[in-house]
């Protein structure tokens, strides 16, 4: 699946909505690096990709009103921090099951597959169960130790921006 990265308001990389609809992808991963950061959204910016693009958004929304608003905005998943609370990630769940979580061995990412997450974005294996998998990194596209259950599915991310989440 094809990655974007949006810094200050625009597609950082040299490339333009022009060049991504030339491509012919169909599904877009986003990495809002202003919501990261700063909390702010670039929630026009996602509007106008959901008129070509099936969205991942990835901006880590830390109140439920932002997560409301991804997806209004066109996302058809959020991907949320690991960072959170478990009040908090019931609260998520509760307007929508299409949540990934950033994977780390940690209490919010089994408190979010004990509330019933699915998807996860790793750079390295997971050891829960999942569903769907997005996975970055030559870690993971590397390891043939990783396996799949036919239920599972794991969807390798071009050109994310790895450095940013080391």
């Amino acid at each position: 699946m094809e990655c974007i990265t949006i810094q200050h308001g625009e597609i950082r990389d040299n490339r333009t909505l022009d060049d991504l609809l030339k491509s012919g992808i169909e599904d877009l991963f986003v990495v809002d690096m202003d919501s990261i950061r700063s909390g702010a959204p670039n929630l026009k910016l996602y509007g106008n990709l959901s008129k070509y693009f099936e969205l991942v958004v990835m901006n880590y929304p830390y109140r439920v009103p932002d997560l409301i608003d991804t997806f209004v905005s066109g996302a058809s998943r959020v991907v949320i921090s690991n960072d959170i609370t478990d009040g908090l990630i019931r609260e998520y769940l509760s307007v929508s099951d299409q949540l990934v979580m950033k994977y780390a061995n940690n209490t919010a990412c089994r408190a979010f597959s004990l509330l019933g997450g699915t998807m996860f974005l790793s750079n390295i294996e997971v050891n829960m169960i999942y569903s769907t998998l997005y996975a970055y990194g030559i870690r993971i596209q590397t390891n043939t130790a990783i396996t799949k259950r036919d239920s599972q599915k794991i969807i390798i991310l071009d050109h994310f921006p790895a450095e940013e989440f080391q």
